[in-house]
């Protein structure tokens, strides 16, 4: 009686993370393997702009799976140590502002801190571009063109932390969804956003608070386009109306172009701005006067 040795082999190769020109990241995957053997697709998962970390999370869970605790408890609990990025972030701060808002696709097995860090990386390689080939000082602070005798927090310029704070700022201001739009209407969001991040800059010089009704909303946990008087009055340190400069940290986890606006703002001579309603075009004010002629005309 013979017997027959019958010999499987099945070879597998996992290659490195490759990002396409639309920002997709996936891993890229050789397989040499038998027909009967089945691999379970990844998942696509996409997280749009301007989320906070509680909606990303919601969106996660939707899309892959996660419970959404699992996932604040996984970024609340994150080890960041590997991120020099990071570095400016306080401590006991959350990773609100770095989970960055990106189309991914995820093995339906991963786990919250894989999708972590994922968005992570997404967020260190898309704020290195974004920065172009402005360089941080040896403190890690930023020296913004144009406004080069900025002062924040006692000193010139802004650390990673604050500017992901403006940005965030600056996402919820100005956030639509163009992504389907032409590129001409993507243009005229990147040039508005860039103008609003120097009409910013132009408040924190002049010690003017930013006055930003999205630090209002977030204070609130509202989402009104006109905070009430009532929400204007709200105990915060996120109530940039009763508060000078920045708040104490990002708002909302923000677009690569909000990240380019903040390094990149356009100099300019406004401090006000107002978007009319229901179109959303930006008006733009040199002085508090022009600003309210602008609201009594485009506000009512």
């Amino acid at each position: 009686m013979h017997k027959r040795l019958f010999l499987v082999i099945v070879t597998l190769f996992v290659g490195t993370m490759l990002v396409t020109a639309g920002g997709l990241y996936l891993y890229q995957r050789q397989q040499r393997a038998p027909k009967a053997v089945q691999q379970v697709p990844d998942t696509r998962v996409t997280i749009i702009e301007g989320l906070t970390v509680s909606e990303v999370a919601v969106s996660v869970e939707r899309q892959l799976g996660i419970p959404k605790a699992d996932f604040e408890k996984a970024a609340k609990s994150f080890d960041i140590s590997a991120y020099s990025i990071l570095s400016s972030k306080p401590i006991k701060s959350s990773l609100e502002g770095f989970l960055f808002p990106d189309t991914y696709l995820f093995a339906p097995s991963s786990t919250a801190e894989e999708v972590i860090e994922r968005m992570l990386e997404a967020f260190e390689t898309r704020f290195k571009q974004a920065r172009g080939n402005l360089t941080p000082n040896t403190n890690g602070v930023y020296t913004i063109p144009g406004y080069e005798s900025l002062s924040v927090n006692g000193k010139k310029g802004l650390t990673v932390y604050e500017l992901v704070t403006l940005a965030s700022i600056i996402e919820r201001e100005t956030g639509r969804d163009v992504s389907k739009g032409t590129a001409d209407s993507r243009k005229r969001l990147d040039i508005e956003r860039r103008t609003v991040a120097g009409i910013f800059y132009n408040r924190l010089a002049a010690g003017q608070a930013l006055q930003s009704d999205a630090t209002i909303n977030y204070a609130t946990g509202k989402q009104v386009a006109a905070p009430s008087l009532e929400d204007l009055e709200v105990k915060s340190l996120y109530n940039t109306y009763d508060h000078a400069g920045l708040p104490p940290g990002p708002i909302s986890n923000p677009s690569l172009s909000s990240l380019e606006a903040v390094l990149n703002p356009i100099k300019t001579n406004y401090y006000y701005f107002l978007h009319k309603q229901p179109s959303g075009e930006v008006v733009y004010s040199r002085n508090f006067e022009e600003h309210v002629r602008n609201k009594n005309l485009y506000l009512k």
